[in-house]
């Protein structure tokens, strides 16, 4: 995704079922590191400091959740439900026997 002239995005999410358009401009929280270089504060792509679909992403689901302090706990299931609007089931591996031995 790249940027827009008019710094504004809708992403379609599945909250409780429900489908939700929700907007979010494109001004993200940023930090200062040690070197002094500016960085943005919380999500970040690996792909290049060029791409910003982790942080509207981010900021859209901090935006469903009421902020980003309240989106940081949580199942990455709930996540892909909302975003996806697909059911999931969580499997813990210690649950299983492992074949390996």
């Amino acid at each position: 995704m790249k940027p827009n002239k008019a710094g504004c995005y809708a992403m379609k999410f599945v909250v409780d079922g429900q489908p939700r358009t929700v907007v979010v401009d494109d001004y993200f929280p940023f930090m200062i590191n040690r070197q002094g270089k500016e960085m943005f504060a919380f999500a970040k792509s690996k792909w290049g400091e060029n791409e910003i679909w982790v942080q509207l992403i981010e900021k859209a689901w901090a935006k469903i959740c009421g902020s980003y302090e309240s989106c940081e706990m949580g199942k990455t299931s709930e996540f892909v439900e909302n975003f996806l609007g697909l059911p999931t089931q969580m499997y813990w591996t210690a649950d299983f026997e492992s074949e390996v031995g």
